[in-house]
């Protein structure tokens, strides 16, 4: 969880509090919604992530790529944000082809892989 914390924190440019709390969040919502097997649970859960993310008070703190981002409907937003400021070559494999690939295909660890990589 400290690597995406620290993506998301240098991205948002957000203190380390804030960081810790709203990725906290992220990954017990994610983690809930995996174990949910509900697929509209992960989409819920994104929409209220890209609120989040894209509807605060400070937005000369985001990016112009960032806001672009954000003006990508959820749950597209989320793979442009995790694609922003990184060198693809650097994070191989860390592109979701649908919010479906962040739960579980057996092993237990797709949401931690995820949150490793980013």
């Amino acid at each position: 969880m400290v690597r995406f914390m620290v993506y998301y924190a240098s991205l948002l440019k957000l203190p380390f509090d804030d960081a810790f709390t709203a990725t906290r969040s992220i990954r017990d919502n994610l983690a809930w919604c995996c174990s949910q097997k509900n697929s509209r649970c992960l989409t819920e859960k994104f929409t209220e992530l890209h609120q989040a993310l894209c509807n605060d008070s400070s937005p000369g703190l985001k990016s112009e790529d960032f806001q672009k981002c954000c003006g990508k409907a959820p749950p597209g937003a989320l793979p442009c944000m995790d694609n922003l400021e990184r060198h693809a070559q650097l994070f191989p494999g860390t592109a979701l082809s649908s919010l479906s690939d962040l739960c579980d295909t057996g092993d237990g660890k797709a949401l931690q892989r995820y949150e490793w990589l980013v």
